[in-house]
């Protein structure tokens, strides 16, 4: 049996699947709380909270795309101090991690923009977060998706170490 499907990676496999699935149904949860017990009069004044969330969701977007690659670089030059390359289980870990790490960033700023519907009402704080949510489905992690990125980082450790 290969190691992608061995029973131990296709547990690791759900278990991001798992964890994914629940930071989205959290943001799913809060928004429906939000929607049905938040301030429904419009906002009075400059909505500085709305403003502030819709600021980190953008910085939070931006840091989901180079945070979780700085974290794979620094975990495959640990994992490959003695000049091999990890195999598939230790890259399955590093994306967990990645994971995990992409995910908590995206569902903090959707949170922190549903907070913004809840104290202030502005509508458009609850379209950015369910665009927030669009991206964490659409970057699902389903056991393809993990096996295709494990393969391509193998694919590029082996280009990077050529000459070598």
């Amino acid at each position: 049996m290969d190691e992608q499907n061995s029973p131990q990676a296709k547990n690791v496999k759900q278990t991001i699947l798992i964890i994914t699935f629940g930071m989205i149904m959290g943001v799913v949860f809060f928004a429906a709380v939000t929607i049905l017990i938040g301030d429904k009069k419009p906002p009075q004044g400059e909505p500085l909270v709305s403003y502030v969330m819709a600021g980190m969701a953008a910085l939070c977007l931006m840091a989901s795309t180079v945070v979780p690659s700085l974290i794979v670089r620094t975990q495959e030059a640990e994992k490959s101090r003695d000049g091999q390359q990890p195999d598939y289980m230790t890259y399955l870990g590093i994306f967990q991690t990645k994971t995990i790490i992409q995910y908590a960033l995206l569902e903090g700023a959707a949170f922190g923009n549903l907070v913004a519907v809840f104290i202030e009402g502005t509508q458009w704080s609850l379209l950015i977060a369910a665009a927030l949510v669009l991206v964490m489905i659409i970057l699902l992690p389903l056991p393809a998706r993990i096996d295709s990125w494990i393969q391509h980082r193998r694919e590029m450790g082996q280009f990077e170490n050529w000459n070598q």
